[in-house]
């Protein structure tokens, strides 16, 4: 009677530790994927703005205000969709890869969270770019051309 009580508390623990185990696995790469989306965001700023003369010189010639945006928008979308392709690719090839040496467990891909994921982040890009190449292009063009 004792062992079997000892048992259930022993196997009560054992689960309690896995799930928080599990549980602070989740949170770090929750933190680690933040951190990844805020990289590009910044780097993609960084690549905007590296280009405001490229952009006045366009306004100059020509572009409207609204054209010089959608191009903007038009560049970040097609970075972060080849991003996404290739990070799903390379996410689902790492997946399969360790399902096959893990035999035990079953293979399973979220595609619903997966585009979820996918689609939130697009708009959250065009978003915040469209509001930032909206700002740039509303400057002086003097003080765009150094």
């Amino acid at each position: 009677m004792l062992y079997k009580r000892n048992k259930t508390v022993l196997i009560e623990q054992t689960e309690r530790m896995f799930h928080q185990r599990w549980g602070l696995f989740a949170g770090v790469l929750l933190i680690l994927i933040a951190a990844t989306c805020v990289g590009v965001f910044q780097s993609l700023m960084h690549y905007i703005y590296s280009k405001r003369q490229d952009y006045a010189i366009q306004r100059l010639i020509g572009f409207k205000p609204n054209q010089l945006v959608k191009l903007i928008v038009a560049q970040i979308l097609l970075f972060i969709t080849y991003s996404i392709v290739a990070g799903s690719i390379v996410g689902c090839t790492l997946t399969y890869t360790l399902a096959m040496i893990d035999s035990t467990g079953a293979l399973y891909f979220d595609v619903q969270t997966i585009t979820m994921v996918s689609v939130g982040f697009i708009v959250l890009s065009v978003l915040l770019f469209a509001g930032q190449g909206w700002l740039l292009t509303r400057q002086k063009l003097i003080d765009e051309i150094h």
